[in-house]
């Protein structure tokens, strides 16, 4: 994993289109209803605030990933399985985001298409992607980001001139309280996507300006979550809490409306491709922070073979994790949060930063 050193515009356009990934096309504050962009600000504010944690522990030594930060505060048995649980994590993020956008591509773009087959498809480009390295990767995702940002824009724009929108769908304001906005924030839109960031101390070792890393890391957040807002109020404006709670993908849904002039029209292909590439791009990190974790947790030398091995586990994991996907869905909205993105994304950082620096009090007193 020799080649893996990126630079502060690469650390960006990865941090905001990985944020944007899965969250950008699955509305996961629609159970807050008219008031998700709320739980979505909120979240923002959280999701900083957590960015902060990590960083704070990548600073201590900035040329160490999470795996050598838990070997060193927690012992290398205890500090190595928290390790694993950390790898492990990866594989089945990276598999539950295949599974998303598999399923995107099988309803909208291949519908005569297996989503096995798109799976095996997606799976063979993602382990090249991975084998070709980090860097060459880092600067292709620049790239997709000023692609995607252009498309993505246009589509915002059309949506909103199409003559569906409007802001009575996002009245009133609270009308439950703020129980319904903080119950959504905390888990849901807190660990999705804000606290996935916690993969990047997997690979943040390889950034070659860590003084850079808060400023241009909390940049991204600030891009993404005030992306994630705006194309939240506009959905709601277009369809209604109604509609954006009874569709799987409510953003193709929203798009779907776009009509101008009776020629720019039909426009969900160009929704598919940026998702397609916001998706493809969410995984690859995750990969990465897999195999770049178990060569360094097992000192192994061909990383080539871990990387074959752990996309099998990942499209093992996509197609078999869960039947339907409505049972997909209700896992990773009501049971992935609470149980596992809670502990891997904020108590055990925090337990982590606490040791570090309780080693570090005691070993100058």
């Amino acid at each position: 994993m020799k080649k893996m050193k990126f630079n502060s515009e690469q650390l960006f356009s990865l941090m905001t289109i990985f944020l944007i990934g899965t969250a950008g096309f699955l509305e996961p504050a629609k159970s807050a209803k008219q008031d998700s962009w709320i739980a979505i600000l909120i979240s923002l504010l959280c999701g900083l605030l957590l960015y902060r944690i990590y960083m704070a522990i990548y600073h201590n030594d900035p040329s160490s990933s999470l795996i050598k930060f838990l070997q060193i505060a927690w012992g290398k048995y205890l500090g190595g399985f928290v390790g694993l649980i950390y790898i492990i994590y990866c594989i089945y993020i990276a598999a539950r985001v295949l599974r998303d956008f598999s399923e995107v591509i099988s309803t909208v773009a291949l519908e005569m298409t297996t989503i096995f087959t798109i799976t095996i498809l997606m799976m063979f480009l993602l382990i090249y992607t991975v084998i070709k390295g980090f860097t060459t990767f880092a600067r292709t995702v620049w790239i997709c980001f000023l692609f995607t940002s252009a498309i993505i824009t246009l589509l915002l724009f059309c949506q909103l001139i199409a003559g569906f929108f409007s802001l009575d769908r996002l009245r009133p304001v609270l009308e439950n309280g703020w129980s319904p906005v903080l119950h959504t924030v905390f888990p849901t839109t807190i660990s999705l996507p804000f606290g996935e960031v916690v993969v990047f101390l997997l690979l943040m070792h390889h950034f070659d300006r860590p003084h850079k890393s808060t400023k241009v890391g909390s940049f991204a957040i600030v891009t993404a979550g005030i992306f994630l807002a705006t194309s939240s109020i506009i959905h709601l404006g277009n369809l209604g809490v109604d509609l954006i709670e009874a569709s799987n993908f409510p953003v193709l849904s929203s798009v779907s409306l776009i009509n101008i002039g009776d020629f720019f029209t039909r426009l969900e292909s160009l929704a598919v491709i940026s998702f397609v590439i916001l998706g493809f791009i969410k995984i690859s990190v995750f990969f990465f922070g897999a195999v770049s974790g178990t060569v360094e947790l097992f000192h192994l030398q061909h990383h080539q073979l871990i990387t074959f091995f752990i996309g099998i586990i990942i499209l093992f994991f996509s197609y078999f994790g869960t039947g339907s996907y409505f049972e997909h869905e209700k896992i990773g909205f009501e049971i992935i949060p609470k149980y596992v993105h809670v502990p891997l994304q904020i108590i055990i950082p925090i337990l982590l930063l606490i040791t570090i620096n309780l080693q570090k009090k005691f070993s100058f007193s």
